[in-house]
């Protein structure tokens, strides 16, 4: 999954600011704010799921992403 960084970094932010549910949020953000994350083209909700599962999955993997980025 090539996008699972930047869809992380959407999960956070969605937290961060409106913490909608995991299935709102391809709803709830546009895909300008999407881009300035990194997220490449819009997502689906059963991908916002998937990553939400991964991240349990691949914690450490994150948060080396997010020190490297």
């Amino acid at each position: 999954m090539k996008n699972f960084i930047p869809l992380v970094k959407v999960h956070v932010n969605n937290r961060l600011t409106h913490s909608v549910a995991t299935h709102q949020i391809p709803e709830t953000y546009p895909i300008e704010a999407m881009k300035k994350l990194g997220v490449k083209e819009k997502t689906s909700e059963r991908m916002a799921v998937r990553v939400l599962e991964r991240i349990g999955n691949f914690f450490l993997y994150c948060l080396k992403g997010f020190n490297n980025s």
